[in-house]
């Protein structure tokens, strides 16, 4: 309570806890731009009514348009960021985004692994959108090795599916995604993995479609798609989506599906900022859930 002194009237502000308040950590890169990485992954959880929490692995210099710089983390300093969470607030889910190399990927899984950060989401981010590489090539084997096999749920797009798996061949189409996603779950022992942006027309309105295998049987999740450039920030979201539901104990079908939802409606009401790719915008889903 606090008491205002002399003729100001006396205010009362009542104490406000939250027992029981559900907690997910993100471990990835900052954006700048306030699009992608931990920024989106924050506003993501929150709407979601999940605390978030950080262990941020490099800082960019970005915006709509480009990765213009970035400085990469000491994997210690990550560590440490993991275990002062961990060891003081608690942690009901993880997630892992960018992790650009393969020192970091060893700290992040000890970490994970000591500390019991379960369930574990990865987002295995490799290259932006334009192009940008972000993780070292030498340190695609060590995830693969090292974390993969400590998740529930991978998400990767089409180009990082097949990297992952060492392919030639591009996932292209519906019939490639399901092999790819099949082969991820059976390879790192996954209960489920999601490739992303199989189907996106770029010049008319249909379904935009996500490949989703649940470690027996492959399903389509499907959603309208409307012409838009305004797509960045959708994979990060949409991972952050799928943690914030299994740190509230949804199982992983219904958390794939409030994340389908959401960043649907992300896109679907999406921002209008900047010169090059806007922002999807995940607090859209606050106004419709």
């Amino acid at each position: 309570m606090l008491r205002a002194v002399g003729s100001l009237e006396t205010i009362v502000v009542e104490e406000r806890t939250t027992p029981g308040a559900r907690v997910a950590l993100t471990i990835g890169a900052s954006d700048s731009g306030g699009g992608s990485g931990i920024a989106a992954d924050l506003k993501t959880f929150s709407v979601l009514d999940v605390f978030g929490t950080v262990a941020i692995t490099a800082v960019t210099a970005q915006n709509t348009t480009a990765v213009k710089a970035i400085s990469l983390l000491e994997p210690d300093l990550v560590r440490q960021q993991i275990e002062a969470v961990a060891t003081d607030i608690g942690v009901h889910a993880v997630k892992c985004g960018l992790l650009p190399g393969g020192a970091m990927i060893l700290q992040v899984a000890q970490a994970i692994k000591r500390f019991n950060l379960f369930p574990l989401v990865v987002d295995p981010v490799m290259v932006t959108t334009g192009g940008t590489m972000l993780m070292d090539e030498a340190a695609v084997p060590v995830l693969c090795a090292e974390l993969l096999p400590l998740a529930a749920v991978a998400t990767p797009n089409r180009t990082e599916a097949a990297r992952m798996l060492g392919r030639n061949e591009p996932v292209e189409d519906l019939y490639t995604a399901r092999s790819a996603a099949s082969e991820i779950c059976r390879r790192f022992d996954l209960r489920a993995c999601i490739v992303t942006g199989i189907q996106r027309p770029n010049d008319e309105e249909g379904e935009a479609v996500d490949l989703y295998f649940d470690g027996t049987e492959s399903r389509e999740l499907i959603s309208d798609w409307r012409p838009t450039g305004a797509t960045h920030g959708a994979g990060t979201t949409f991972s952050a989506a799928i943690t914030a539901g299994l740190a509230t104990g949804q199982p992983i079908d219904e958390a794939i599906q409030t994340a389908k939802h959401l960043v649907s409606e992300a896109i679907r009401q999406t921002t209008d900022l900047g010169s090059g790719a806007s922002p999807v915008n995940p607090l859209a889903y606050a106004k419709v859930k």
